[in-house]
């Protein structure tokens, strides 16, 4: 892809019945969707990028309630060492069959993803760690990747792209407890870092105050 110019993460929910005891008027620290499901859409914006520069963030609230707890918000992340924007986003009025997870732009092809995660709907359905297919995705949601530096003769061509399905790895949420095993008895590093996580709570503190600003606000400790 390039030099990466331009990502959006997004985790969209379309109006979950869990939101119906969403009702405080107010709002107290620790609430609201960005420090809820948002903060996992940040926690891969760090992983990729790093620390931002800068802070940008739009708060609102679409479930009917007038609130000072966000349940949908639109974040920004500006760097100081490269021409990219980053894009966080979450947004609970989502009228989609399959959500739109990422859109990434670089100077040599763009990456198009849907769908939300299928481990989810796996354990509702009755599948459990160890069955298999368990974690793996349907290909008509694999996300689609057109790349001006991969073409089915390895002859780049001006105007040609190459456009394919990238099946992702299957993963899924046990890796998360074994890796803490694994971490506990010294065998791996933390996978998640104590600073990452200090950058993500300290963004997420930074556009609540952009928000209520309504400015771009630097990022500090």
């Amino acid at each position: 892809m390039g030099e990466i110019t331009d990502a959006e993460i997004h985790y969209d929910l379309d109006l979950p019945s869990w939101m119906a005891g969403m009702t405080d008027p107010g709002w107290k620290p620790g609430e609201g969707m960005n420090f809820g499901i948002g903060c996992h859409s940040l926690d891969q914006a760090l992983h990729l990028f790093g620390k931002p520069k800068s802070v940008t963030a739009f708060y609102r609230s679409l479930r009917g309630v007038k609130s000072e707890t966000e349940d949908t918000f639109h974040m920004i992340l500006q760097y100081a060492d490269k021409p990219l924007i980053v894009h966080v986003k979450t947004h609970v009025v989502s009228k989609m069959r399959q959500p739109l997870k990422y859109f990434i732009r670089g100077n040599k092809g763009t990456y198009l993803k849907f769908g939300d995660d299928q481990q989810e709907h796996q354990i509702m359905s009755g599948m459990k760690y160890g069955d298999e297919g368990f974690g793996a995705e349907p290909e008509e949601i694999w996300g689609e990747l057109q790349t001006v530096d991969k073409v089915l003769d390895n002859q780049v061509k001006e105007g040609e792209y190459w456009v394919g399905k990238v099946k992702p790895e299957n993963n899924g949420i046990w890796q998360y407890y074994e890796d803490v095993y694994r971490a506990v008895r010294g065998e791996m590093k933390q996978v998640v870092q104590a600073e990452t996580s200090l950058w993500g709570i300290r963004v997420i503190e930074l556009a609540r105050e952009s928000a209520t600003q309504g400015a771009t606000v630097p990022f500090d400790l």
